[in-house]
């Protein structure tokens, strides 16, 4: 029998020493990846501008101060995990923040998948957590997506069910979630208002739906809703929330005084034109004046009668009526961007945007013995307006636009008071206030204040809107009011460990260029459609005059003149409003044209700059060879 070739041996020797070595390289693939999971999980690359997949500060803050264990339980049905990638991605999205928790919380956290099937325990339970299930099936079967957590003294918190327009607000929601089960103990917050912001009214009034804001004050604070008049405040209240004090008397006036400089917290909302009150907008009179006097010794002056109008933050609106719409700036009502907060400061620092109605004007006073510290402010292209503009129910926005005369200053919404200050009552208590109290004449400490020149700030429908989600009712932040509040009073309260974590969504990023350059285009023709449309309402007038004097008396005809200046009235009438087609077709052309031209350069301008170094790269390589041989 012939003896085996070298040259087979040989093959089938490196044959067999490449399958040894794929074999080898495969254990080692397992080995590193099993090291990097047991090791490695805490260190990770995240590449996103608002660091969405990186825990916050406050976060990890929360979670080391967790002294006894919560049993966080995760219930995701397998049916929705079937039938909907997007709630599926969801899920591991919130999965793999969990563990993040867990991590950072040593151990503290205990985490459990839960797959809550039809007619089962885990079903039950999750029906006893409160949370909602979602049809799955045509035989009526439910699907869950929710949590529920508990501490070592059985308090629960929950999510009811995961919706995924929530994702931006995912880690607050957990965190804060965690927190008020980690430090169940809460601050009482005194509720002094008189616009119709919780239940029950301190005034008496009707009970009408509580604003959603105060849903989410309560998820933090015991609120104590308070009367106007006041002899002194209950012994439990930490801090003070007032919103729009009108006519309240000396007394009350005196135990906020009192409260401030023996170290209390207070927020303060006050609005020169309260849209949000329920007998329709209200302007500021002389009701304000004995609050007056406490700014004033605070170190602010609040001007009544007039409204912060900002060209720049403007928001879009329809100032049409009827079947004529007319999209149009409203400078009264401002949507405000990062660039109008105060980066240094934590109440702000993280905000995105924060949405205002006719809000009003705060002024540092020279000789203050207190720092004044802007919060929010406008732009420089602002203007005061009269508050009177807007005691009508339908103001003339576009009046409002045409008669904008930029003052090139800022205007100040929103502020923080710090500092030493003295009693607004220099000469004591009130006549029909009687006190065992000693009267302070000055605060021993600094006092901590936030004032907000806005009281519509806190209404529903400027900062959230309502979607409906496989049949569940859902309430969707639009702006970050709600966070502003909680920002202040948390920060007010000393319970800074949440604040880190408002303003880290997904909100909605608008090209700022196009946007600048709308505003301009549309300045150059609302002028020209301006001239069109009182053009139109002369041309219509004439004509309605001849034919009134046509259809009054069958004794009176037309003269000949007159019947020719009816034709052209009509000719002009059709002339004009050609030209005011032309108009607002070229201001949308000129919108669509600026739109595309930006939108062309992000999608299109970044793969041509990619494709542009790779083939400088590609042709640098060649060049450089040459190089080396005519070096050779």
């Amino acid at each position: 029998m012939a003896a085996a070739s070298p040259f087979f041996t040989l093959n089938r020797h490196r044959h067999c020493l490449s399958l040894v070595g794929v074999m080898l390289a495969t254990v080692a693939l397992l080995a590193v990846n099993v090291a990097a999971v047991s090791r490695l999980k805490p260190f990770y690359l995240d590449m996103t501008e608002e660091k969405l997949f990186t825990l916050s500060e406050s976060t990890k803050q929360v979670l080391s101060r967790i002294d006894e264990p919560i049993t966080v339980r995760l219930y995701f049905s397998r049916q929705i995990k079937e039938k909907s990638p997007i709630l599926n991605t969801y899920y591991n999205l919130i999965y793999g923040l969990l563990l993040q928790y867990i991590d950072f919380s040593s151990g503290k956290i205990i985490l459990q998948l839960i797959d809550p099937e039809p007619f089962s325990e885990s079903e039950d339970r999750a029906v006893a957590f409160g949370l909602q299930g979602v049809p799955v099936s045509e035989s009526g079967e439910l699907g869950y997506f929710g949590l529920a957590a508990t501490n070592s003294v059985d308090s629960q918190e929950i999510v009811s069910f995961f919706n995924p327009e929530r994702e931006p607000f995912l880690e607050y929601d957990l965190t804060r979630l965690i927190h008020s089960l980690a430090i169940p103990r809460r601050k009482t917050l005194g509720l002094l208002s008189t616009l119709p912001l919780d239940d029950q009214g301190s005034l008496g009034m009707v009970e009408s739906r509580r604003w959603l804001v105060m849903d989410q004050i309560r998820t933090l604070f015991n609120v104590q809703s308070l009367p106007v008049i006041l002899d002194a405040l209950p012994h439990e209240i930490d801090m003070l929330m007032v919103v729009q004090p009108k006519n309240l008397p000396e007394k009350t006036l005196y135990v906020i005084d009192q409260f401030v400089l023996n170290g209390g917290r207070v927020l303060l909302f006050i609005d020169p034109v309260a849209e949000s009150s329920p007998h329709g907008a209200e302007t500021a009179d002389s009701s304000f004046g004995g609050l007056s006097k406490l700014l004033e010794a605070w170190g602010v002056r609040f001007v009544p009668d007039k409204v912060a109008a900002n060209v720049d933050a403007a928001r879009r609106v329809n100032a049409g009526q009827g079947m004529h719409a007319i999209i149009t700036d409203h400078v009264a009502w401002l949507s405000l961007g990062q660039d109008a907060f105060d980066a240094g400061d934590a109440v702000v620092g993280t905000l995105e945007r924060v949405n205002v109605a006719t809000a009003g004007v705060l002024e540092a006073m020279e000789g203050a013995t207190t720092t004044i510290n802007p919060l929010i402010s406008t732009s420089l292209r602002s203007m005061r307006l009269s508050a009177e503009q807007f005691s009508s129910p339908l103001p003339e926005i576009m009046g409002l636009v045409r008669s904008f005369r930029s003052e090139n200053q800022r205007l100040t919404l929103a502020v923080r008071v710090t500092g030493i200050a003295s009693s607004a009552f220099s000469n004591g208590l009130p006549v029909d206030y009687n006190s065992e109290n000693h009267h302070i004449k000055k605060s021993s400490n600094n006092i901590m204040l936030i004032i907000v020149a806005d009281t519509d700030i806190l209404t529903d429908s400027l900062w959230v809107q309502k979607q409906n989600f496989f049949g569940q009712k859902f309430i969707v932040p639009v702006a970050d009011n709600g966070t502003f509040v909680l920002n202040a009073l948390e920060n007010l309260s000393g319970a800074e460990a949440l604040i880190g974590l408002r303003g880290r969504g997904r909100m909605e990023r608008p090209f700022v260029l196009v946007e600048t350059l709308r505003r301009e285009s549309e300045l150059r023709y609302r002028a020209r459609e301006r001239a069109l449309l009182q053009q139109i309402d002369s041309v219509q007038g004439r004509m309605r005059a001849l034919e009134r004097r046509e259809t009054t008396s069958t004794e009176i005809l037309l003269l000949p003149q007159e019947r020719k200046d009816r034709e052209h009235f009509r000719r002009d009438l059709l002339t004009a409003r050609h030209e005011l087609r032309a108009v607002k077709h070229a201001l949308a052309q000129d919108i669509e044209r600026l739109e595309g031209w930006i939108k062309a350069i992000n999608i299109a301008g970044v793969p041509l700059l990619l494709t542009g170094v790779a083939v400088g790269i590609a042709m640098r390589r060649p060049l450089r060879r040459r190089r080396r041989r005519l070096a050779l």
